[in-house]
């Protein structure tokens, strides 16, 4: 017996379980999708890339990059990926 599901449905779901929105300063927000969602990381035989770009890929680089200006960094984001969600954002 075999079931149907919307790809767009379920990826929408997924988004609303399990998004993680940071507030910063001046209105603005880093918004983190859910790990199920995120790009495959480019490999080290693709040129690679560090952590901090692949967060940038994911999150948009200005959304990122605003976080940095509030003096955010890459291991605060993984420490508060891991506090609020439970993951690891280089893992």
């Amino acid at each position: 017996m075999s079931k149907n599901i919307s790809f767009a449905d379920w990826k929408n779901e997924k988004a609303k379980q399990h998004t993680l929105v940071i507030e910063l300063s001046e209105g603005r927000k880093l918004t983190v999708p859910p790990a199920v969602l995120w790009p495959q990381p480019i490999s080290q035989e693709d040129g690679g890339e560090t952590n901090e770009a692949y967060m940038r890929r994911i999150c948009g680089d200005d959304d990122y990059q605003a976080f940095v200006d509030d003096g955010g960094t890459y291991a605060m984001l993984d420490a508060m990926l891991t506090d609020a969600l439970g993951l690891e954002a280089g893992k």
